[in-house]
This record gives structure tokens, C-alpha cells and sequence, in this order.
């Protein structure tokens, strides 16, 4: 007997809720990216400010990223899963 442990549906689930969670939060991003430009505050400080907003949001931005690589992973390993389940039911009919 061929134990296939792993379910499929909740792979796949748990893929589509980080997707949602990257796409928000990249939104998140864009958003306050957005509000820093807009701002009327200058000089060195804003500078740094900007700077420093620019680099944390490309930081979320690559987590993002992240974290889509890994939804897609998950789907990937969801059909792999998947496949086997139905090799080991196979052969177990025969």
C-alpha cells in the first residue's frame, strides 16, 4: 500500500489567500509610495524620508513576490499531490 499524504484543495486554497494577501499588500505599497510623492515636504529630511519610504516599499514589493513564487509553488505541488493520490488508488484496484 502507497500512503500519499497532502490535500490538494487546501494547497491549492492556501495559494489563492496568498495571492490575495500579496496583491494587498502590494496595494498597500503603491499606495503610500503614492502619498510620499505627493507630499509638499522638502529639503534633506524629505529626502531621506522618501528614500527611506522607497526602500521599504521595494522590500515589500520583493516580499510580495515572494510570496506569489510560493502560491505558485503550492499549486504546482497541488497537481503533484493530486497525481499521486490517483497512481496509489491504481494500484490499489490491481
Amino acid at each position: 500500500m502507497t500512503l500519499v499524504t497532502g490535500d490538494p484543495a487546501s494547497m491549492r486554497a492556501a495559494a489563492a489567500q496568498l495571492r490575495t494577501n500579496a496583491e494587498t499588500l502590494s496595494g498597500i505599497a503603491a499606495q503610500v509610495d503614492g502619498s510620499v510623492v505627493g507630499m509638499a515636504y522638502a529639503g534633506p529630511a524629505a529626502d531621506r524620508f522618501r528614500g527611506s519610504i522607497a526602500t521599504q516599499s521595494g522590500r515589500l514589493r520583493a516580499v510580495c513576490a515572494r510570496m506569489v513564487n510560493t502560491a505558485d509553488t503550492l499549486v504546482r505541488q497541488a497537481a503533484v499531490v493530486e497525481e499521486q493520490m490517483l497512481l496509489a488508488a491504481a494500484q490499489e484496484r490491481y
